[in-house]
């Protein structure tokens, strides 16, 4: 099989500036395609950021929601007091209570 042969030295002139425009376009390309890549990691970081930043934000929220200065709630509906071992009040035990007559 034989290649042909460019009748014209045009043909050839006309190949070559065409050649030339395509590796021009494909160097745009390419030049685009590095850029599209750093704006892509630079939002994957961005999302990345929101996303702990939202959250540390509902996590807030939930706390705010607990609280009971925003809401009808009262005070030590809120929040766990730690054990302190309380002692025994009034002389009954703890967690005992005094025995109370039962009206029949």
């Amino acid at each position: 099989m034989k290649l042909r042969e460019p009748k014209r030295d045009s043909d050839h002139d006309h190949l070559v500036q065409r050649m030339a425009k395509l590796e021009e376009k494909l160097f745009a390309v390419m030049e685009r395609n590095a850029e599209l890549q750093e704006d892509n990691a630079r939002l994957r970081a961005e999302v990345e950021r929101l996303g702990k930043e939202n959250a540390r934000l509902q996590q807030q929220l939930a706390a705010a929601r607990k609280d009971s200065s925003a809401s009808s709630k009262p005070p030590s509906s809120d929040r766990v007091l730690p054990y302190t071992g309380t002692v025994a009040v009034n002389g009954y035990g703890r967690g005992h209570l005094p025995f109370l007559p039962t009206d029949r």
